[in-house]
């Protein structure tokens, strides 16, 4: 394998589409949240295909540039696939990740790793002394 300039880009095309760019190790894309995010489950979903050739080219992180807020969605590629649930929407062989896995804005993702992260994230109704008051 050649080795690229640091700024190098290597575009990801679907049917002769381009779908993305991978740069320093990242596959980037832009989209629409009203056109392209799942909204039942709330999720970003990708052509099995392009996350591939992403990896190919060097991709470990995905990030996701939504045009209409603003907002950049990050996540690792492995993330993406151990993750991922499958998606047949008439669209080709998918796979999709759900919002809450996602790194948006800088902000760390909002889905618990650990038992001890879980109740901290959904403390229990009798946690919070409030009932029967």
């Amino acid at each position: 394998m050649a080795i690229l300039p640091h700024d190098a880009r290597i575009t990801i095309y679907l049917h002769g589409r381009v779908i993305g760019h991978v740069r320093d190790g990242v596959f980037e894309k832009t989209l629409a949240r009203s056109r392209h995010f799942l909204r039942r489950p709330p999720a970003i979903a990708f052509d099995r295909a392009t996350l591939r050739d992403a990896r190919q080219a060097g991709a470990t992180r995905v990030r996701i540039m939504e045009r209409e807020q603003g907002d950049v969605y990050e996540a690792d590629l492995d993330e993406v696939e151990r993750y991922g649930f499958p998606v047949q929407r008439g669209h080709g062989d998918q796979v999709a990740l759900h919002l809450s896995r996602w790194t948006v804005n800088g902000q760390p993702p909002r889905t618990a790793r650990t038992a001890a992260e879980t109740k901290a994230l959904q403390p229990g109704l009798f946690d919070q002394g409030e009932v029967g008051r």
